[in-house]
């Protein structure tokens, strides 16, 4: 791939501060290494020849570089007259000739290639946009192709391009330029050059003297579509040419060509097709060369076909530079015109056809249909009623024309075609015992996988968006671009209404602001191309519409309507123009929208880029995107558009959903996700609203947001509230269904997550051993922002340990059983806060008397005591008083001289153990403080 790139010399330094940004943002090596692109500056230092390695620094083959030609102040200093010859294809990234000022030397860049067919081509060019200002290239022989889509430049006064021979080829060709509208460049074509334009001229520039280009010799210019030239002198000869115009429909294409001075031709040659009576409404006219404007008299005359008699047309108008013929009888004719008397050097070909036979809707100029489709149905009408007719074609312009097989003598026509190439149709009449032929119908066919034609909207014949009569140029919609534009106010002409059967696929559309476009079918239509554009209203009445690429709804004036069970399924939906203009989307009935991806592109205006939802429609997002999806809907950008409904947003573990919920129908009080674990109830009870009316209901479950819906074991019927517990972890939901199977308008989603203690059996310790260690497992799905082990006695008080560690080992001091958990405090990945409890290991401590030791009862009363008990330890010495909680832990400790009875005072709730020891003896109760 190889570029030609032409810029004013501060592009260099534009080049520089591009190349700084990208290495602080690491992209410099990356696309060296990618591309294999080295910024190369032209020195001369061995030769003018552009190939050749030391003419480069650094030295280099310069094909697919970067390429920069500086600005020199005498010529001498190096060959700077740099020569593109050899028969071998050339791409380079971008080629930058500097242009001169009046006080430098205009360095210049000659391709002279082996032949036509050699490719010098230029893939991208120095800059993001069109920065590309053309000057010193001269095109002697060889394909120039400027490959980027956006256009390049000829819009300064001293920029220029010349074509002396072979082909230049361009997409959109900028000649002037909106920062500066008072300059524009030229482009000179001579020789056999030719200059292609694959689309058209952009920013023209009318106020250069001499115009901006210049053909003479046999120079060519070709344009995309029927381009007119913004002023006489825009497009010149020169001092010794003038300028020839013509269109070729078919191909969609103006070709300018210059002429001598001294030149005699009519400018308009294409063509033309009659009815017999009536006036050319191409009017003829001749090319205002030297010879033609100092004339004084001109002669319009025409032969028939295979005669060279010419007959003078008769009146004033038939001696004038212009004129417009008609005939009054049917045949194939040619026109010429005697100038001074020189006759012109061209003729044009009138082929006149009967006024008794008119078609319906009236004729196109072209319709495309391809290999084997239906084209637009035709009607012929008759002034007099024929004896007999038949539809008949040819290859050729004015016949042979043979019949269709089998034979159409109805008086309509869809015709198909089973061979490529232009057709031409016509109506062959027996009207009161005379021939009479009609116009000429245009037929190019095309192959059957022929695609991306661009149509619009005429609304010709009805609002059938399928029929090809429809649409400008006249082709079946199928595999094609369409763009539906806004009629005039006064127009009562319909907008489409597409209503295909079977699978249908577009290649990209178009509704203008103002317009409207209907999709209605039973099956699907795909959108294949990249750039949808609804900037007015597209309405889906049925069917599935998918959309690969960005669809754009990106004006305040574009709506999006979803009806009935329609789908429409997005890649990439952008709801506004950047951070200004957005259109809506209102989904209604059944209707879905799927969106492959996030939404962007979102306008911060109110009223703009907003989606309603209505009735049971929904959105579909992939993936759990609730969070952002919440966030549009605080935004006002989803919304429910009836009174008493909102969006309501669920994940049923592939798709976010949103959906409108009526908030005066049977519902949650509380469905906001919950968070527990196996076994465990919720810690907030799901209560239930507007319940007028409702006299019996049953909660159920399901492993899936969108049901089947299960009873519990036991069923839970008619509780007013519920605290749902599941055996195992998971993602359940919770609804409330009546006896009249009415189910809640909103869901619990409760999170079951693995919050387990191991080993989970009962362990039996002995009194004088110690228990397993316990490890709690926290679940990833949660982030631990504390906790702690519980212990609980078999009378259903709970002591807090005080240790957070994953890890326990159990410090039992009372004999009984025991169980041992977990309390946690955890957040999701929103942030959101829950308590959770693990499962409870049994643990049975204290079966086993402790062999070392003497240990009695010891009696103290009152037990269960508020606070203050009594006990007597009958001992001669002294001895310590000790109080362990159920988890191990000393609590009070004491030490007495004295034996008779003791009074202490401890009025913390709990059970405890009292323990009482002198030397070797023990005395040991269990104490209940209330």
């Amino acid at each position: 791939m190889r570029q030609f790139f032409l810029k004013r010399n501060t592009g260099s330094n534009t080049r520089k501060r591009w190349q700084s940004f990208a290495l602080a943002l690491g992209l410099v090596a990356f696309a060296n290494f990618a591309n294999a692109q080295v910024d190369m500056t032209w020195t001369g230092a061995s030769s003018n020849n552009f190939v050749i390695e030391d003419n480069w620094d650094p030295a280099g083959d310069p094909n697919g570089n970067n390429l920069t030609v500086p600005m020199q102040t005498d010529s001498s200093l190096a060959p700077y007259a740099i020569e593109v010859t050899g028969a071998e294809d050339i791409s380079v990234n971008w080629l930058e000739v500097q242009y001169a000022t009046e006080d430098q030397y205009q360095p210049t860049v000659t391709i002279n290639l082996d032949s036509d067919e050699t490719l010098f081509e230029v893939s991208t060019g120095n800059a993001s946009n069109c920065d590309y200002n053309y000057t010193g290239i001269i095109l002697k022989q060889g394909h120039y192709k400027f490959t980027k889509t956006n256009g390049p430049r000829v819009d300064s006064d001293n920029s220029w391009l010349k074509v002396e021979g072979g082909v230049a080829e361009f997409g959109n060709l900028l000649m002037g330029n909106s920062n500066s509208p008072s300059s524009g460049g030229k482009i000179y074509i001579s020789g056999d050059g030719e200059v292609r334009l694959n689309d058209t001229f952009g920013r023209i520039f009318t106020g250069r003297e001499d115009g901006q280009v210049e053909i003479i010799e046999d120079g060519i210019l070709t344009v995309h579509g029927n381009f007119e030239v913004p002023t006489e002198n825009w497009i010149n000869g020169g001092e010794n040419y003038s300028i020839a115009r013509s269109y070729d429909a078919v191909a969609n294409q103006t070709t300018f060509s210059a002429v001598p001075a001294s030149y005699i031709g009519i400018e308009n040659s294409d063509r033309q097709v009659l009815k017999t009576g009536v006036e050319s409404t191409d009017t003829l006219h001749l090319i205002q060369t030297n010879s033609v404007v100092g004339a004084s008299t001109f002669e319009w005359r025409y032969r028939a076909k295979d005669e060279e008699t010419y007959t003078s047309f008769n009146g004033d108008a038939a001696n004038a530079p212009k004129f417009a013929p008609s005939f009054n009888q049917s045949g194939t004719f040619f026109v010429s015109c005697v100038v001074d008397g020189t006759p012109t050097e061209n003729e044009v070909e009138f082929f006149v056809v009967s006024s008794e036979i008119s078609f319906a809707p009236a004729e196109f100029p072209v319709q495309f249909v391809r290999i084997n489709e239906t084209g637009a149905e035709i009607t012929a009408e008759f002034t007099t009623e024929p004896t007999s007719m038949e539809w008949k074609y040819a290859t050729t312009p004015g016949g042979p024309y043979e019949s269709f097989d089998p034979a159409v003598t109805t008086a309509s026509i869809s015709p198909s075609f089973n061979e490529t190439g232009n057709h031409y149709v016509v109506v062959i009449a027996e009207i009161n015992g005379e021939t009479h032929t009609s116009l000429e119908l245009f037929y190019n066919v095309e192959e059957a996988g022929t695609t991306s034609k661009s149509l619009t909207w005429s609304g010709l014949v009805s609002s059938e968006g399928t029929n090809p009569a429809n649409w400008d140029p006249v082709a079946n919609p199928y595999k094609n671009s369409l763009a539906i534009g806004a009629f005039d106010s006064l127009s009562t002409l319909p907008y489409p209404v597409y209503e295909p059967v079977g699978n249908d696929t577009i290649y990209t559309f178009w509704v203008g602001p103002g317009a409207s476009m209907t999709i209605n079918t039973e099956d699907s239509v795909n959108f294949r191309g990249g750039w949808q554009q609804a900037q007015g209203n597209l309405i889906i009445q049925n069917g599935v519409i998918t959309n690969k690429g960005y669809f754009r709804l990106d004006r305040a004036t574009g709506k999006v309507e979803l009806h009935n069970d329609s789908k429409m399924i997005i890649e990439n939906l952008l709801m506004g123009e950047r951070t200004t203009d957005g259109g809506i989307i209102e989904l209604n009935d059944n209707a879905v929208l799927h969106c492959i991806n996030l939404p962007g592109r979102v306008s911060p205006d109110t009223l703009q880029s907003v989606t309603y939802v209505s009735d049971n429609a929904s959105i579909e997002y992939e993936g759990d995107v609730q969070a952002d999806v919440t966030v549009w809907i605080n935004e006002a950008k989803i919304v429910c558009p009836d009174e008493g409904f909102e969006p309501y947003v669920t994940f049923d573990g592939e798709l976010t959903v949103v959906t409108a919920r009526n908030l005066n129908a049977f519902a949650l009080d509380n469905a906001e996700l919950d968070m527990t674990t196996p076994g465990t109830p919720t810690e907030t009870e799901i209560g239930l609203v507007n319940v007028d009316g409702v006299t019996s209901w049953e909660w159920k479950w399901s492993d899936n947001v969108n049901g089947p819906w299960n009873s519990f074991d036991p069923a839970a019927t008619d509780e007013t509230t519920f605290a749902p517990a599941f055996d195992q972890a998971g993602d359940y939901y919770v609804v409330a269904v009546t006896a009249e199977d009415v189910q809640t308008t909103n869901i619990k989603q409760i999170k079951v997550v693995d919050l387990s203690v191991a080993p989970a059996d009962t362990q039996v310790v002995a009194q004088d051993a110690t228990a397993e260690t316990l490890t709690v497992n926290i679940p990833e799905v949660v982030t631990l922002s504390g906790g702690m082990w519980l212990v609980e006695d078999e009378t259903g008080y709970i002591e807090e340990t005080g240790i957070e560690d994953a890890s326990y080992t159990p410090s039992l001091f009372t004999p009984g059983t025991f169980h041992i958990y977990y309390y946690a405090e955890v957040q999701d990945a929103e942030g959101n806060p829950y308590t959770l409890y693990s499962n409870k290991v049994v643990i049975e401590y204290g079966n086993t008397a402790v062999d070392q030791m003497d240990i009695a009862d010891l009696e103290v009363f009152p037990n269960p005591t508020s606070g203050t008990f009594h006990f007597n330890a009958n001992f001669d010495s002294k001895y310590t008083v000790e109080i362990f909680n159920i988890a191990g832990s000393l609590v009070y400790k004491n030490e007495f001289t004295d034996n008779g009875m003791k009074s202490i005072t401890f009025n913390k709730k709990g059970v405890y153990m009292v323990k009482v020891q002198a030397d070797e003896q023990i005395q040991m109760s269990r104490l209940i403080v209330k």
